[in-house]
């Protein structure tokens, strides 16, 4: 009765999880490319390449802040091609008075990487829908970190998750040890066998059986070869 109520908890954990799984493997595996992606859809502007070499990419990110003193600079990049435009987004600091994020009047703007020159600056802002090409990367980082949810009840969601998850490994791998006594024809086909080689067969899969169990033995052993890292 134990291990039934224990299968079931299993059962409904993957069910929860299945749906934040997808969506986080889905926009992850774009977020792998979204340097590409997002150079292709907002491809960097252009610049003459001078014979002086290139600002370095921390003096461009106190000219842009001067710039923009009511926003900081998290995220810089050191490989950037010579006839590009130095280009960087603002996350608003916070007002010492209101407690509250500033509301910028831009939050991107591109400079000239030779002579520190603003080229260009606009405002994308928080809103994801419609979609377009510029809002395209904000609306994938925002659905694999939150749903894309307002305020914070995305993350909590994914938060609960992953709780759900981290105890879940723990109850799959209970779940691949060693069946009861009960289970066997006697007495001493069981104590014949050590718990470990009793063991040894949930890491293994029985390709001459049916469907049903190799499908069963790729799910428990795939999850015991890798549990570490599911854990992780």
């Amino acid at each position: 009765m134990k291990r039934h109520f224990w299968v079931l908890v299993h059962r409904y954990a993957g069910l929860y999880m299945a749906f934040f799984l997808l969506v986080a493997g889905l926009t992850g595996s774009i977020l792998a490319f979204s340097p590409e992606i997002n150079n292709l859809l907002n491809p960097p502007e252009k610049v003459e390449p001078f014979a002086t070499h290139r600002l370095d990419e921390f003096a461009l990110k106190e000219r842009a802040e001067s710039l923009q003193p009511q926003g900081q600079i998290l995220m810089m990049s050191f490989n950037r091609k010579v006839d590009e435009a130095y280009t960087a987004s603002f996350t608003p600091r916070i007002d010492l008075v209101t407690q509250q994020p500033f509301e910028l009047t831009f939050d991107r703007i591109s400079l000239n990487p030779y002579t520190g020159i603003e080229i260009s600056k606009d405002k994308l802002g928080d809103d994801l829908w419609p979609i377009t090409r510029k809002n395209f990367i904000s609306l994938i980082i925002s659905l694999h970190y939150k749903l894309a949810l307002p305020d914070s009840i995305g993350v909590w969601l994914f938060g609960i998750a992953a709780l759900i998850w981290t105890i879940d490994c723990f109850v799959s791998a209970y779940l691949t040890f060693p069946i009861s006594v009960y289970r066997y024809q006697t007495v001493t086909e069981f104590k014949q066998r050590s718990w470990l080689s009793r063991w040894k067969s949930s890491w293994l899969v029985k390709w001459r059986g049916s469907a049903l169990r190799i499908n069963f033995d790729l799910h428990r052993a795939g999850g015991l070869w890798v549990w570490l890292m599911l854990l992780v």
